[in-house]
Formats: C-alpha cells, sequence, structure tokens
C-alpha cells in the first residue's frame, strides 16, 4: 500500500515510517526541511504552497 506520511523528520513521523517500512508499505515522507534525498522525499513549503520532488 501507498501511504504519504507528514511530519517524517519529526520523533512520532520517523517511528510511524519505520513501522509502515518494515511492514511492506510503500511510504512517501513529506518533509519541510532536511530532506533525505536517497529516499526520495517531498518538501513542502507552507510559505510559497509549493512542493518539490527530491531524488538522487
Amino acid at each position: 500500500m501507498k501511504i504519504l506520511v507528514t511530519g517524517s523528520n519529526g520523533l512520532i513521523g520517523y517511528a510511524l515510517v519505520s513501522r509502515l517500512t518494515a511492514a511492506g508499505h510503500y511510504v512517501i515522507r513529506l518533509v519541510r526541511r532536511n530532506p533525505d534525498r536517497s529516499r526520495g522525499d517531498l518538501t513542502w513549503d507552507p510559505v510559497h504552497r509549493t512542493r518539490r520532488a527530491r531524488g538522487p
């Protein structure tokens, strides 16, 4: 199952992503800062209301 998780850099979001990934789900992480390019994070800029795909 594809799952989008917001706040995945936080304490709860990080643990949630880890559990979902371990359970075999495809997780898309939506973050505002510090994107992990190796995971293909999506970044969200609430000020400009834009999102960008991040990749290697």
